[in-house]
């Protein structure tokens, strides 16, 4: 019923400074100083972003980068009190949305790029249509990815 995710991507050095300093904006859970799960060794200035992690952090503002890769890295701190789906759409243009999630209680409505979102921070620009799925089948033999020869 449940499974888990993952996903590998190959960071430059540049790369392992924007994700941590995403990670450190958004207050992402962690303890720096615990040899098992942290091991900062390398150059000092990823020293010294790794040491900005497991605090809380006070920015009010997302942050939006893009990897050597191409792969977008958006971050939320907790004190931007923004709808998330309508955050990520927004950061990426108003680009429309489906998004599968977790949360139940209060309930996550779906909503219209024209809806009026009370707790809205205009300098995000305006998100597009935001549908969240309650439902849904995932087709693997159609989605598979095509092999040639």
């Amino acid at each position: 019923m449940v499974s888990q995710h993952f996903f590998a991507l190959k960071l430059d050095k540049n790369d392992v400074v924007l994700l941590l300093k995403a990670m450190a904006n958004a207050s992402v859970v962690t303890d720096p100083l615990d040899p098992q799960i942290v091991n900062n060794g390398g150059p000092a200035d990823i020293q010294a972003v790794v040491k900005t992690l497991g605090k809380e952090s006070t920015s009010k503002a997302a942050t939006k980068d893009k990897l050597s890769s191409g792969v977008v890295v958006i971050s939320k701190p907790a004190r931007l009190n923004v709808p998330p789906w309508q955050m990520v759409s927004a950061m990426l243009g108003g680009e429309p949305l489906r998004a599968a999630t977790w949360w139940t209680r209060p309930e996550i409505p779906t909503t219209t790029a024209t809806t009026d979102i009370g707790c809205w921070d205009e300098s995000l620009g305006k998100p597009g249509a935001i549908e969240i799925a309650t439902s849904g089948t995932w087709n693997w033999e159609n989605d598979r990815p095509r092999r040639d020869g």
